[in-house]
C-alpha cells in the first residue's frame, strides 16, 4: 500500500478538481476497470475449470466451479451495467448512488471476495476475512467498491518479490457503541513510504485512484478512513469507520 509522489500529486489534484459530490471521470474508469477485471479473471478460471471437466467427464466438481466461478462474472458485470446506467441518466448522481448496491453486506463481502480471490491466489497470498454476523446482515450500499479497493490494494502490496510472508487480514466489525461499522484490512506488504495521506496513498506501481474512490464514497458516507503503517511490523492497515445511519434503507 503505497505509491509514487506523482501518483499522490495526480490524486490530490484529481480530488480538487472533484470536489463536488460526483465520482471524476478517471475514478469511474477506474472501478468500471476494476469490475472487468474481476469478472474476466472469473471467466478464465470457469474456462479452465470446464476444459479439466472435458478432459476427465466424470469430476463433477470442476463443473460446479465453472458455475460458481460464470455466476461471479454475471453479478460483476450487473453491477458494471448498473454503474454506467446511472452514470448515464443524464443527471446529477452522487458517488454513493452510482456505485451502491442492493445486497446485504455479507451478500457484497461475498462477491467481493470471489473477484479478488484469484488475485490473491495468483500472488501467493494468504487472504483471511472476517464479517461479524451483526454487519452481515447490514445494507451494503456503496461498500462493495471500498472493500474491494482496499483488499486489492492490500493484495498487490504483498505480492512482490522478496517477502517470505505475504498476508492480508480483514475484519468487518460494529463498533462496542453499535453506532459504527469498522472495517480494517492490514497486510505484511512493504508499507507507506514517507508521511501516509489516506486517500492518495496506494500500492507500488498504482495509478493512485483504488483509495481515492474509497475516500470519496467514505467521506460522502460522513465516516473517516485512515490509512498507517502498522506499529512495530511490517506492513500497512487501513481503517475505516461509517455511521450505521449512512447504510440505511431508505
Amino acid at each position: 500500500m503505497r505509491g509514487s509522489r506523482s501518483e499522490q500529486e495526480s490524486g490530490q489534484k484529481d480530488h480538487k478538481s472533484g470536489a463536488d459530490n460526483t465520482l471524476s471521470v478517471r475514478k469511474l474508469a477506474h472501478e468500471l476497470n476494476s469490475l472487468l477485471d474481476g469478472s474476466m479473471r472469473c471467466v478464465r478460471l470457469a474456462e479452465k475449470a470446464l476444459d479439466t471437466a472435458a478432459e476427465a467427464p466424470g469430476e463433477g466438481q470442476s463443473i460446479e466451479d465453472a458455475l460458481t466461478r460464470l455466476r461471479t462474472a454475471h453479478l460483476a458485470m450487473n453491477d458494471m451495467a448498473a454503474v454506467l446506467d446511472r452514470a448515464m441518466s443524464g443527471g446529477q448522481v452522487s458517488r454513493a448512488e452510482l456505485l451502491g448496491s442492493s445486497r446485504t453486506l455479507g451478500e457484497e463481502v461475498s462477491q467481493v471476495l470471489a473477484t479478488v480471490a484469484p488475485l490473491a491466489e495468483r500472488g501467493r497470498v494468504v487472504l483471511e476475512v472476517e464479517v461479524s454476523p451483526e454487519a452481515a446482515g447490514l445494507p451494503a450500499g456503496p461498500l462493495g467498491p471500498v472493500l474491494a479497493n482496499g483488499l486489492r490494494n492490500a493484495i498487490e502490496a504483498c505480492s512482490v518479490d522478496g517477502l517470505t510472508m505475504r498476508r492480508v487480514d480483514a475484519s468487518i466489525i460494529l463498533s462496542r457503541a453499535g453506532s459504527e461499522l469498522l472495517i480494517l484490512i492490514s497486510d505484511s506488504g512493504g508499507g507507506v513510504r514517507g508521511e501516509p495521506v489516506a486517500g492518495f496513498t496506494t500500492k507500488a506501481g498504482g495509478h493512485g485512484l483504488g483509495l481515492g474512490v474509497c475516500r470519496d464514497v467514505v467521506t460522502e458516507l460522513g465516516g473517516r478512513m485512515e490509512l498507517a503503517n502498522i506499529p512495530f511490523g511490517r506492513g500497512a492497515v487501513l481503517e475505516v469507520s461509517i455511521p450505521l445511519r449512512s447504510l440505511a434503507q431508505p
